[in-house]
């Protein structure tokens, strides 16, 4: 269900976008909310609870579960257009919180399935740090990775 009310926003956006009048030269449209950088790193994963969270990010675009862990999710979509060029950008974050209101994991715009974290109380007390925010370069130590065009 969640899945598809985020394609049917997608659709609408494009058509927005895309198929509105062409008297404007750029034409903006967004979906939700983005989470700032400094939020998402002051969570500190099995010291920040859900109420805490939400109070930094706002209101969670889904709530849900994964097993004994509540889920809260804050999904976002922007795109812009001109006549040369289209931009689009998107985050999402999911948290699962357990069963005493701590946040016990968090992933932040994750490629594939995230794997589910394991409780606090089996974590111990350690510091840990949210993710960080990805970034489209390649860390500095390590060399970006050119494909070649020859065969």
């Amino acid at each position: 269900m969640r899945s598809s009310r985020l394609i049917v926003a997608t659709l609408a956006l494009g058509c927005a976008v895309g198929c509105g009048p062409k008297k404007e030269a750029q034409q903006a449209a967004t979906a939700n909310h983005f989470v700032e950088s400094e939020r998402i790193a002051s969570v500190r994963i099995c010291q920040t609870t859900a109420d805490e969270l939400v109070e930094s990010f706002g209101a969670p675009s889904g709530r849900g579960s994964d097993g004994d862990f509540g889920t809260l999710t804050w999904s976002a979509m922007a795109i812009a257009a001109s006549e040369e060029r289209v931009a689009m950008g998107s985050q999402m974050i999911v948290a699962w919180v357990d069963v005493d209101g701590l946040v016990a994991g968090m992933v932040v715009n994750p490629v594939g399935i995230p794997e589910k974290p394991t409780h606090c109380s089996d974590q111990g007390t350690r510091d840990q740090e949210a993710p960080s925010v990805p970034r489209n370069e390649a860390p500095p130590s390590e060399p970006a990775h050119v494909k070649s065009n020859e065969a």
